[in-house]
């Protein structure tokens, strides 16, 4: 049971959508840390929160850079993570559909990035200067600059909600941000609140300007299209030929030395046809899915 399931979460990260994708690397990452970790070794769940959220603190980013990647996929509490991930799958799946799934992960990461920037900015010139000292962790910002991103996009799309009934996403969006402009003027999860804002900023001047003709996920896009591929060139090195005497003649082996980077190289360029295309193939990697397909003929 449990192999039969790894596999098809293997599968979903390999070849699903980019909104499954995320969801999934949320999951998997509050499982880990936030009920595994937290609930066995509280103590090192703790100590490591603050290396992994966002701080309020702005010098303590700038020194430790990378929370703002990880504070984006991980979050404090189960009915957290589930209303993120409930809302992004229902409006993810609306932007996706309509723009393309390509450009998910761009508005996703972007609108997070411009929470963080509003939120230091109501912590260092909006609040009070006891707040400073706060963490935050969440991709509600992120999901908001999708959701509103939906709102603009198909305005009077309908969600039927339990209880209610079907209604226009556009009043859910505007509830929503209203909520959310209330919540700035409490003493509750007020930096919060305006990092959820920062998001729906930028869901707006996403869809603006892609009606306007300017993409704004190309660059973004790119930028990740090139890491992955040098990450996949990583992890699976073209093996060395190597020339074995047998008979007074040289047998090659064309597979390298080891059989399993073949493999590996054919699945990193089946990976790279499921993101750009066959077209984007060189000659030499069109040829070795030619010979690896006469192989196992």
């Amino acid at each position: 049971m449990f192999k039969s399931i790894f596999q098809d979460l293997k599968y979903s990260l390999r070849f699903g959508s980019t909104v499954t994708k995320i969801i999934l690397i949320n999951v998997l990452l509050f499982v880990l840390l936030g009920v595994i970790l937290k609930s066995f070794l509280p103590d090192v769940y703790n100590w490591l929160v603050p290396y992994v959220a966002l701080s309020s603190d702005l010098v303590w980013n700038l020194t430790h850079p990378w929370v703002i990647i990880t504070h984006i996929f991980l979050h404090a509490g189960i009915w957290h993570i589930l209303w993120n991930m409930l809302q992004f799958y229902w409006f993810g799946n609306i932007v996706g559909d309509l723009i393309g799934d390509k450009k998910i992960l761009s508005l996703y990461m972007y609108g997070a990035f411009s929470g963080v920037v509003l939120y230091l900015v109501s912590y260092h010139f909006i609040l009070p200067e006891h707040y400073i000292g706060a963490f935050a962790l969440g991709a509600s910002a992120a999901v908001m600059a999708v959701t509103v991103a939906a709102g603009f996009l198909a305005p009077d799309y309908k969600l039927h909600l339990i209880l209610i009934g079907p209604v226009s996403i556009k009043y859910l969006v505007l509830f929503m941000v209203i909520s959310d402009l209330v919540g700035t003027t409490g003493m509750i999860n007020t930096g919060g609140h305006f990092a959820h804002l920062g998001g729906a900023i930028f869901g707006w001047i996403f869809i603006s300007n892609l009606k306007s003709g300017n993409d704004l996920s190309i660059g973004f896009n790119k930028f990740v299209g090139y890491l992955m591929d040098r990450f996949s060139g990583i992890i699976s090195k073209p093996k060395l030929r190597v020339a074995h005497k047998s008979r007074g003649f040289k047998h090659e082996n064309k597979y390298g030395a080891n059989k399993s980077g073949h493999l590996l190289e054919v699945d990193r360029i089946l990976e790279k046809i499921h993101r750009h295309g066959y077209d984007s193939l060189t000659k030499e990697e069109k040829k070795v899915l030619f010979d690896a397909g006469k192989n196992e003929d």
